[in-house]
């Protein structure tokens, strides 16, 4: 009879000690499956917060993209009309950009507004020179390839600059103003990677002056004299082309959609080399690109009537 308790003993001894590492398995399997389930609605809430709750319409409506870009860089330039050194420094640009659908998708309606204003400086002496600008340019694109997220976008774009030189320190021509306005070759090549939470889109665009009609000051004329009509001075306009004014705008941007906006980063670099009127006039520049771009749309007359969140605003 001892003997049998005995072996009673020692045969539940045998079973709890199996058990033990069965149940320590089911709840170690139980743990891995609830930190699955935690990452995995770590991962959904992450992948919702991006994209931001969609928009639902009834119909096919097209959207105008928007830009607003704030560039932050140096600026390096020699204006012989004013000084025959170089002058580099600080140079700041906002930008306003529209992007619109017409004729299909496949024909867009391009439009740039920049306003930028550099502070370079002589290092020799410490001098400072002021450069305020304005920029606008008008493209009609046409996308000539358009595969997965690969877009490759060309136009014929028209543009305008106005170009300020001030520098007080000096005792005669202290300022002048070179504008230009002509036919631009204008080309954009971007991709959209095709990541279902951060779709981030890359794009590279570039802008080329071909032909146009540029005003710019004498050599050892008074700019005073054109101001005041002095002396008879003329008011000169010369034709414009790569082998006298060569100029270059360019933009590598990168945007990520977060929530309810698409940011921007980027790179911007701008280069001018001419020579008009026997001066030489070099500028270049580089900056970091920051900004938002928006998809707006615009409802009116009876698109907007049929449309069931306009009608229920009335």
């Amino acid at each position: 009879m001892m003997k049998n308790k005995r072996l009673s003993k020692i045969a539940l001894l045998l079973v709890l000690t199996l058990m033990l590492p069965l149940s320590g398995a089911a709840q170690s399997e139980t743990g891995r499956q609830g930190m699955r389930s935690r990452l995995e609605k770590l991962r959904r809430e992450t992948r919702d917060y991006i994209q931001g709750k969609p928009w639902t319409y009834d119909g096919s409506l097209s959207t105008t993209h928007r830009e607003i870009l704030l560039t932050g860089g140096r600026v390096g330039v020699i204006d012989q009309y004013i000084s025959p050194s170089a002058h580099t420094g600080y140079d700041l640009r906002i930008s306003l950009g529209t992007d619109r659908p017409y004729f299909a998708d496949r024909w867009h309606l391009r439009q740039d507004l920049e306003l930028g204003v550099g502070m370079p400086k002589n290092k020799a002496n410490g001098t400072r020179m002021y450069l305020p600008s304005l920029y606008t340019q008008t493209a009609f694109s046409f996308s000539l390839l358009q595969r997965g997220g690969l877009r490759l976008e060309v136009a014929p774009a028209w543009s305008l600059l106005v170009q300020g030189n001030l520098k007080l320190s000096n005792s005669n021509n202290v300022a002048n103003v070179k504008a230009t306005t002509g036919l631009d070759a204008w080309s954009r090549l971007s991709y959209r990677i095709p990541w279902e939470t951060l779709p981030m889109r890359f794009s590279y665009s570039v802008s080329l002056p071909l032909l146009h009609i540029a005003y710019h000051p004498d050599y050892g004329q008074s700019y005073y004299e054109y101001v005041s009509g002095d002396n008879k001075a003329p008011i000169r306009l010369h034709l414009t082309a790569p082998h006298n004014s060569l100029a270059i705008r360019q933009r590598l941007l990168m945007e990520l959609p977060i929530h309810n906006a698409t940011w921007v980063v980027g790179l911007q670099h701008i280069g001018t080399v001419e020579k008009l009127s026997h001066t030489r006039y070099e500028l270049g520049s580089v900056g970091l690109v920051l900004g938002v771009t928006l998809e707006t749309t615009a409802l009116s007359g009876g698109r907007a009537l049929r449309s069931t969140h306009i009608r229920s605003s009335y």
